[in-house]
């Protein structure tokens, strides 16, 4: 469960400074515009920093990484939300060590129009 900014003030609200507030961003759960603008809002309510549950599940991710990986440097949410189109790229996976990708699931049924037709399916 997610903890709410409004939370966050009012916790603030009653301990003051001395009450050190890190939320868990739950970064799995929001992608990109919606992490910065959590984390806007964290900040905002008074949150101190962030943390992140799994955080390393994500450094194979580049794209979910690289956002939130910078989610600490509050001076830097402009430029990433306008970074943000460029980090999600998505590539069609044709062919994988020679092998047709296109009918993965079916055991060959259809043959690979890309392929020579010389080739029989089993």
């Amino acid at each position: 469960m997610r903890t709410s900014p409004s939370l966050i003030k009012e916790w603030r609200e009653l301990a003051g400074e001395d009450l050190h507030i890190w939320p868990d961003l739950i970064h799995w759960k929001s992608w990109g515009k919606d992490q910065i603008r959590l984390a806007e809002d964290y900040y905002a309510a008074g949150a101190n920093g962030l943390c992140f549950f799994d955080a390393e599940r994500t450094a194979p991710r580049i794209s979910e990484w690289e956002i939130t990986s910078r989610l600490g440097h509050r001076d830097m949410f402009e430029e990433l939300r306008n970074q943000i189109p460029t980090h999600w790229r998505r590539v069609p996976l044709k062919y994988l060590n020679g092998l047709a990708t296109k009918y993965s699931f079916n055991n060959f049924a259809h043959p690979d129009p890309l392929l020579s037709q010389d080739i029989v399916s089993p």
